[in-house]
């Protein structure tokens, strides 16, 4: 699961929790704990559809439990080795520190504009999500279980599915 703070440019920030093997399985809340609450809930729905659905339901990827070595083989054209190594010279650091300097400043700059672009697309879905359920917040079964609405979303595969969900 990823937790991580949504900063829509008033001093409220909105915070957002999501499963990456889920697609659209995402939960929201003013709280990292209550966004993490709200997810989990949305897993136990995403889970509910894709079993009535018949579709498969990924099993987690361990990205972060696996071990890398920080070895890896790449084959680039000599003209670009040729020009890596001359900069690396220029700037007195062996190749391999100047290629690990470009790669994690490219790998930082793609976070930040990812980031932003994925912030844009959640502040709207949360805009929508709000408007959609906010004359139904306070709805009940008979049973006294609190229903977010007539129409619940989960975003996944072929767009967003609705209906009643607890």
């Amino acid at each position: 699961m990823r937790v991580y703070p949504i900063d829509d440019g008033t001093d409220e920030v909105e915070w957002i929790a999501e499963f990456p093997d889920l697609p659209g399985c995402v939960g929201a809340g003013d709280t990292p704990e209550e966004a993490v609450a709200m997810a989990f809930d949305a897993q136990k729905a995403w889970i509910a559809t894709a079993m009535e659905e018949g579709r498969n339901i990924p099993a987690p990827s361990d990205i972060y439990g696996t071990e890398y070595s920080g070895k890896f083989t790449l084959r680039i054209p000599k003209t670009l080795h040729r020009e890596l190594a001359i900069r690396a010279e220029e700037e007195g650091v062996s190749l391999n520190q100047y290629i690990l300097y470009l790669i994690s400043k490219g790998i930082g700059s793609d976070q930040v504009s990812a980031a932003k672009d994925s912030n844009k697309t959640i502040k709207y879905e949360l805009k929508f999500l709000k408007a959609v359920v906010a004359p139904w917040r306070e709805e009940s079964d008979l049973e006294g279980n609190f229903l977010i609405g007539p129409h619940s979303f989960i975003r996944g595969k072929g767009g967003l599915k609705y209906g009643w969900y607890k």
